[in-house]
């Protein structure tokens, strides 16, 4: 059972730096919207920090391995990865962030 925020959204997207572990969260009312989130968002880090994205890990959800975001991607040269199925471990950073505190 999927819960919705106030808002109408139903999903989150978590984007995290690897090198500085700064990291952004998105609220998206479908899993469609991440591809364009994500162009935004590398847009934007590239503008604001003057340095380029070159690479990219996520697991293998469609919202990622959609042609859109993979052109998005070859097109500024960025690097996809691509977790290995059934491994949890490899998003250790992203499950640390959604963890809750009893």
């Amino acid at each position: 059972m999927s819960v919705e925020s106030l808002g109408g959204s139903r999903y989150s997207l978590l984007l995290i730096d690897d090198f500085s572990r700064s990291s952004w969260t998105f609220s998206l009312k479908t899993k469609g919207e991440a591809a364009k989130m994500i162009r935004d968002w590398i847009t934007a880090v590239e503008v604001t920090f003057s340095t380029k994205v070159r690479g990219f890990q996520s697991d293998r959800g469609c919202e990622f391995t959609g042609s859109a975001l993979q052109d998005f991607f070859r097109e500024k040269g960025i690097s996809h990865r691509l977790t290995a199925p059934y491994s949890p471990q490899q998003n250790g950073l992203c499950w640390n962030e959604f963890t809750t505190d009893e």
